[in-house]
């Protein structure tokens, strides 16, 4: 039996997701370049791509969110067909940020207990304002809340499933959930 402690975290879960999901759904996981981007094959019988940035294994587990809330046709877009502003300075730019966010960022948050791991909220480039971050916080929780009480999108229960299978946190993951709903647990 193998032992899956030892391994890093990201190299756990290009290989989780690889040989389970990716496989089924001839997606790659992939460990390259400094943007992460979704590449949806161009060809047939070529695979689609996960690109994660700089080795972060929460960049990975990030861009795994979005692919497990994506549906089948937005898999077909370049980067699910998102929308991306390096400079989100008008209000309602940052507000429709956020509300884009919190949910992968919630299912992030599911995975990062799976995998045994903090979690940290990631809030791009107005990352100092406070209030924002408090208020990005609450949204997260409430996703993630929602989410635990009425279940993860099909693909993502898999790969929470895969994970803490391999880990054995299973037990760990349902009781932090269980405690969150019960207490006002933020994220960090």
């Amino acid at each position: 039996m193998i032992d899956y402690s030892d391994m890093e975290p990201k190299d756990l879960i290009i290989q989780t997701f690889n040989q389970g999901l990716g496989f089924q759904f001839d997606t790659k996981l992939i460990d390259e370049g400094t943007e992460p981007i979704y590449q949806p094959a161009q060809h047939h019988g070529e695979a689609h791509k996960i690109f994660f940035a700089h080795g972060y294994w929460s960049s990975a587990l990030h861009e795994l969110a979005h692919w497990c809330i994506a549906g089948s046709e937005r898999r077909k877009l370049l980067d699910y067909g998102y929308w991306y502003k390096p400079n989100r300075s008008q209000k309602d730019d940052r507000q429709r940020f956020l509300q884009s966010e919190a949910r992968p960022q919630a299912l992030e948050w599911h995975f990062t207990v799976a995998l045994g791991q903090d979690f940290f909220v990631s809030l791009d480039d107005f990352s100092n304002d406070q209030n924002m971050l408090e208020e990005f916080r609450r949204m997260i929780r409430k996703e993630a809340i929602d989410l635990h009480q009425n279940s993860l999108p099909p693909r993502a229960q898999v790969f929470v499933n895969d994970i803490s299978s391999r880990l054995k946190t299973f037990d760990q993951y349902r009781s932090f959930w269980n405690q969150a709903c019960s207490d006002l647990v933020l994220p960090r």
